[in-house]
């Protein structure tokens, strides 16, 4: 078993598993990349840019959070492979919990994303 396996099946015993945290990443570049296309090209109405732009930035914010949490991930693995270390169990549930917290907006952002692309499509199938 190599390193990282070692890992993932440590998570996996307390309840976690690392390929979540690395699925909302790809969600988010892709509703990033959505609204920053769709904000180049405004050809909407004042009120539905201002939606685009308040997504933007909530993918941005969350992209950052997700950043953040990978580098929480990374130090809870560290401390993982210290057989002299102590885990800080409490900290790790912490961390699960902000994890969730993440996948909760992260699911709002797509669902908003995809009331924006229905309402495109709608637009423009009405022209």
């Amino acid at each position: 078993m190599t390193p990282e396996e070692k890992i993932t099946a440590e998570f996996a015993k307390r309840g976690y598993a690392p390929a979540r945290l690395k699925r909302f990443e790809h969600l988010l570049k892709t509703v990033q990349e959505f609204t920053q296309y769709v904000s180049v090209n405004q050809y909407h109405s004042d009120a539905f840019n201002k939606r685009i732009f308040r997504l933007n930035m909530e993918a941005e914010e969350l992209l950052l959070e997700f950043e953040l949490l990978m580098l929480i991930e990374t130090e809870l693995a560290e401390t993982l492979k210290q057989k002299k270390v102590k885990f800080d169990k409490k900290a790790f549930e912490e961390f699960k919990k902000q994890v969730n917290e993440l996948g909760e907006r992260v699911k709002e952002s797509k669902v908003e994303a995809v009331e924006l692309i229905k309402k495109i499509k709608k637009d423009y199938a009405s022209q």
